[in-house]
């Protein structure tokens, strides 16, 4: 909790400076610890901190990946699709001040295209492997379809926090 009281004085001086980028950067690694923690609200609340000065944009993309990233983590798919998708929409505005941003831009890409296909088929089988494409364990006991070329049998079990399969077909 020191820790995170320090980098919100980090941000405070950060926008009283108006440094949007370094605030940014403070928020989006003080959550990252919160979320590690599995302090998911913690952390959202960090994130929302409004921002304010030079690089706002840039800024406001990273902050957008980082409320995405946590939304994802408490299965709130589809808050995530949209923080992504806010992600990718601000690194659109001002393509001159994201250069650096290629990793952040990248990786928003890759969740709005992962919810999407987990959104079509949260369970995948194929004949040499079993993937499951779910934002949080829990809930894909919950949104199970099964998608199969070879059509075997397949017992799917699991609580909260597991979920197994056996196979009893060819």
């Amino acid at each position: 909790e020191q820790a995170t009281a320090e980098r919100k004085q980090g941000v405070e001086l950060s926008l009283q400076a108006g440094e949007a980028w370094h605030a940014a950067m403070a928020l989006c690694d003080g959550a990252s610890t919160l979320m590690r923690a599995e302090k998911f609200e913690a952390a959202l609340a960090l994130l929302a901190t409004p921002l304010h000065g030079r690089d706002l944009v840039v800024s406001q993309a990273a902050v957008a990946f980082y409320t995405g990233m946590c939304q994802r983590r408490m299965g709130r798919v589809e808050e995530a699709a949209a923080s992504y998708q806010q992600t990718l929409d601000l690194c659109a505005k001002a393509p001159d001040l994201i250069n650096g941003m290629d990793g952040v831009r990248n990786s928003a890409r890759a969740a709005v295209k992962s919810i999407e296909g987990w959104r079509r088929t949260p369970l995948t089988l194929t004949p040499a492997r079993l993937q499951i494409l779910t934002p949080h364990p829990a809930s894909a006991t919950r949104q199970i379809v099964l998608a199969s070329l070879t059509r075997p049998e397949l017992t799917v079990t699991g609580g909260d926090d597991t979920l197994s399969a056996t196979f009893l077909g060819p």
